[in-house]
């Protein structure tokens, strides 16, 4: 054979080829990697976004409420409640979303990620903690509302899943 017309070898051409399926092996690891990393820190991102919602919606509900009371899971019966002197905030177990009644009915704070919920009062200051739950993910929001016209003192039950508030300045709560 002239020297010119050499051409690779079989044992050249493998090397080659399995040079080039481990380095597209090793590139499409760290792609996969990288991947399963930004959907996990979206959906994060996400549920964190879906709480901070429902935070925002709550505290602009209550911020000028006169009256709040917390109650404990062991006196909460959503069917013994009564709309036309109180609003309520509770979280729904069953949907997992955070729901506002009234006397115009039933109105979600947020989407249904809601894995838990507790409220503390202090003073004037109402403090809760949003738990959720997406996709995998879970994630603790803890946030707060100054109530501008609160006029009572808190009574901190041990498990608190549920307000009773009013909006009403002339509204004399229940002895």
């Amino acid at each position: 054979m002239l020297r010119s017309q050499q051409g690779f070898t079989m044992v050249e051409m493998l090397a080659v080829v399995v040079i080039f399926l481990l380095l597209m092996f090793s590139i499409s690891t760290v792609f996969m990697a990288s991947l399963r990393l930004y959907h996990a820190g979206m959906q994060q991102a996400g549920l964190h976004s879906d709480l901070r919602l429902a935070a925002e919606k709550i505290i602009r509900e209550l911020r000028f409420a006169y009256y709040l009371e917390l109650l404990d899971e062991s006196v909460w019966d959503i069917d013994a409640i009564d709309t036309s002197e109180y609003r309520y905030i509770y979280l729904d177990r069953e949907t997992n979303t955070i729901i506002q009644l009234d006397e115009t009915g039933s109105h979600p704070l947020s989407n249904e990620v809601i894995a838990g919920v507790s409220f503390v009062g202090n003073v004037s200051t109402l403090l809760f903690t949003l738990h959720g739950e997406s996709g995998g993910q879970s994630y603790s929001l803890d946030s707060s509302v100054r109530l501008l016209n609160y006029r009572c003192n808190f009574h901190n039950p041990d498990n608190p899943i549920a307000l009773r508030y009013s909006l009403d300045p002339n509204f004399v709560p229940e002895s």
